[in-house]
């Protein structure tokens, strides 16, 4: 699942989001380890819209996040 979330990330210019609870810790700890060695910005935030209620997990290239930030 992990691996399969920072290729989808790395293929693409847009932010790649997940619901947290779809995670364990351990989980987590593995995403962000896998996000620094590809040079990925991770955040987490909260969402009270029509698409999520609750916490998301952010991932973008930092490469293109300088352009998306404004967003997060």
């Amino acid at each position: 699942m992990i691996n399969e979330i920072i290729k989808d990330v790395l293929s693409c210019n847009h932010i790649q989001t997940r619901p947290i609870e779809n995670f364990t810790i351990e989980q987590l700890k593995e995403l962000a380890n896998k996000a620094e060695e590809n040079n990925l910005l991770i955040t987490i935030s909260a969402e009270y819209s029509n698409f999520h209620q609750g916490v998301l997990v952010n991932l973008v290239r930092k490469d293109i996040a300088e352009k998306l930030l404004q967003y997060l």
